[in-house]
């Protein structure tokens, strides 16, 4: 039987036992896993309250003296359960507890001291333990006992010995099969590295940590970063509250964010004696843009999860931010570089070129496509230029980049680069050839990739070639407006002191005038909201409106601007002082809220006794 229908049958039982007589009781244990712990090793301290038919209580706060705390857990604290009983009430025992992860720093006796329970309430205290004592082995020594596994798990939320052995069926009191955590794969490149936490800020509670697999890359060589979030639990919901800053990066996400809700893939750690749970957050593929010291800004992540089982768990919140992490960025060497090489530009480099047309007439356009393969930071760098050919014009034309991440840890970039051709003359134009200079970091070797560029075949009359020889494209080619313009002398306008002054205070004088200006505007506008402010919330302006409402013959625009003027003399003077000022007050009132079964002449008469009731409010006691 599963624990809740287990627990359902054991309530049913404590309903019957405790409807007669409930007795108030109060415990706090203290135990230790391994019970003679090692010195310099980690060892778990479990402190559990237990309540059983009493009012809340909460465990005091532990002194650890002597002993180092890695992982410090809040007190417990639990409530009262109660279930109804045949002709009374009943309280069944609760029970929590927290766990503290501690390491001794010798051989020795040492008392932790603190354990017991007050009721919140009333601040008595309701339990009280003596101080206990660990003793603690030094490293190596024989004899070391092993905690001690129970022969049949006890219920959580019931003190042992409360049901004796035989009441129940075998097996109706196990707890439900635990999942086993998976175990971590070694092979996988996106687990988190095993050793020291050496790249995060340890936190029992929830952490973040970074890494790269390289940690020197060249500018433009691929290093990938991966972010990982640690929690004490395996249900855990979080997101990214600040992404990691990647400034002197060109990257490449690795993790579609849509497509996961926390984490794209868990693993289990050990991390100070403690097992946690490591979630891959973040998959990026960087490429630094230059050399140096580049930082990578820390993450920051928010989430919760449920720390216990789902009964007696609970639900713990966290922030996490990671810590910042370097990365020494290295430049090509410069000794051997090819001539005409573009910083950034790695191999190996697999390069094509074609053209759209082979033949074509003089004076129409061909394009010439490169289409290069190479790393993912390709489309960041480019292509050189392909040579220039005489009695052929060539403009640059349109690019794109695609990356292909279906091998993440070798992320591919295709970069295709057009240039448009003119012929000017007809033949065939030998294009040439194109050298593209690259580096590769697996050997530290400078390489060339020669792409043979295809010939173009061009027929008819050559094109006139304009007389200016620079301008090579007619369609950017600046003419002037006049052929022979007419030229005249310089006449210098600060001829005279008087100028000469008036030049100089003009900009003061300017800017005084729009100073003056502003001022002036921002009077007229505080003037006109006063006023617009008086109308609408000034009782004797209300009701001079309502006056000129009835004037006009819109009996409902004045009766409401009447009911208006009634609320705002309320809140302006007060509650009306005297009787004769409240009488007329209530009056005003209801004949405000019948207006709507009378005429004109009800409309007047609610008016009139409003002013009489905002006059009687306004003259005060």
């Amino acid at each position: 039987m599963r624990r809740s229908s287990a627990l359902a049958a054991v309530s049913a039982l404590a309903l019957v036992a405790l409807a007669a007589e409930a007795r108030a009781v109060v415990r706090v244990t203290l135990e230790t896993s391994p019970p003679q712990p090692v010195a310099g090793q980690p060892f778990h301290l479990v402190y559990t309250l237990q309540v059983q038919n009493d009012s809340m209580a909460q465990a005091t706060q532990l002194q650890f003296p002597g002993l180092t705390v890695l992982a410090n857990a809040a007190p417990p604290s639990t409530a009262n359960m109660m279930i109804g009983g045949f002709g009374g009430m009943g309280m069944f025992t609760v029970q929590s507890s927290a766990e503290y992860i501690l390491v001794a720093p010798s051989a020795g006796r040492f008392t932790v001291r603190g354990a017991g329970a007050v009721n919140p309430q009333t601040g008595r205290t309701s339990a009280q333990l003596a101080p206990y004592v660990i003793t603690v082995q030094r490293a190596g020594a024989a004899g070391t006992a092993q905690p001690a596994q129970p022969a049949q798990p006890m219920m959580q939320g019931f003190p042992p010995g409360m049901f004796p052995p035989g009441m129940f069926p075998p097996g109706m009191m196990a707890p439900d099969p635990q999942p086993q955590a998976p175990p971590v794969t070694v092979n996988d490149p996106d687990a988190p590295p095993t050793g020291e936490i050496g790249s995060a800020q340890y936190n029992p509670a929830g952490f973040v940590r970074l890494a790269v697999d390289n940690a020197t890359p060249y500018v433009g060589q691929q290093t990938t970063l991966r972010i990982w979030l640690y929690v004490p639990a395996t249900e855990v919901g979080c997101e990214l509250l600040r992404e990691p800053q990647l400034t002197g990066f060109w990257n490449e996400q690795l993790i579609d964010r849509s497509q996961i809700r926390c984490a794209r893939q868990w693993f289990t750690q050990v991390v100070g004696g403690r097992t946690m749970s490591a979630g891959l957050v973040r998959k990026i593929a960087l490429y630094p843009t230059r050399a140096g010291r580049q930082e990578i800004g820390a993450p920051e992540v928010i989430g919760e999860y449920i720390e216990g089982d789902g009964f007696f768990g609970q639900r713990r919140q966290f922030n996490a931010r990671g810590p910042a992490l370097v990365l020494d960025v290295r430049e090509p060497p410069t000794a051997g570089r090819p001539q005409g090489y573009v910083p950034g530009l790695l191999g190996p480099l697999r390069i094509t070129a074609d053209l759209d047309r082979m033949s074509v007439a003089t004076g129409e356009t061909v394009t010439l496509r490169l289409r290069a393969e190479g790393n993912g930071y390709l489309g960041a760098v480019g292509l050189p230029t392909p040579p220039r050919v005489e009695g052929v014009r060539m403009h640059p034309g349109a690019s794109h980049h695609e990356v292909d991440h279906s091998d993440e840890r070798n992320v591919r970039g295709v970069l295709t680069a057009e240039y448009l051709l003119v012929p000017e003359r007809p033949g065939t134009h030998a294009l040439g050839t194109l050298v593209v200079p690259w580096f590769d970091p697996s050997d530290e070797r400078y390489h060339t990739t020669t792409v043979p560029l295809p010939s173009l075949v061009a027929a008819g009359a050559a094109l006139t070639r304009d007389a200016d020889e620079t301008r090579e494209d007619p369609t950017v080619a600046l003419d002037p407006f006049e052929v022979s313009p007419t030229i005249e002398a310089h006449r210098p306008f600060f001829t005279s002191g008087a100028r000469v002054w008036g030049a100089v205070a003009l900009p003061p004088f300017a800017l005084a005038l729009a100073g003056l200006a502003r001022a002036l505007r921002r009077w007229r506008e505080r003037r006109l909201s006063a006023r617009d402010d008086a109308q609408r919330n000034d009782p004797l302006s209300l009701m001079r409106q309502a006056d000129d409402a009835l004037a006009a013959g819109h009996d409902a625009k004045a009766a409401d601007l009447a009911g208006r003027a009634l609320e705002r003399a309320r809140k302006e003077f007060g509650a009306p002082a005297t009787d004769a000022a409240r009488d007329a007050a209530r009056e005003a009132q209801a004949a405000c809220d019948t207006l709507r079964f009378g005429g004109s002449g009800a409309a007047r008469d609610a008016v009139e006794k409003v002013r009489a009731a905002v006059r009687a409010m306004e003259s005060g006691p």
